[in-house]
């Protein structure tokens, strides 16, 4: 699995995860009791890197937050 992380914003990208290699996956920490998960499939985003100005069709399929209560 290979991941990036930029530990200023408390987010990271990661893809190859269980052998799935066209999804991209962005986690991002809310606060200390929230984790938002978003995939991606990596044609999508392809698709909208390459038009010309039109980032309207990029859309995200699976979208998480994840939280638990405050101890």
């Amino acid at each position: 699995m290979a991941f990036s992380e930029n530990t200023k914003t408390g987010s990271g990208w990661f893809f190859d995860y269980s052998k799935c290699y066209d999804r991209l996956y962005y986690l991002k920490r809310l606060n200390k009791n929230a984790i938002l998960i978003t995939a991606f499939y990596s044609r999508e985003l392809s698709d909208a890197l390459t038009a010309s100005d039109d980032t309207g069709e990029l859309q995200s399929y699976d979208s998480y937050l994840v939280s638990h209560p405050a101890k």
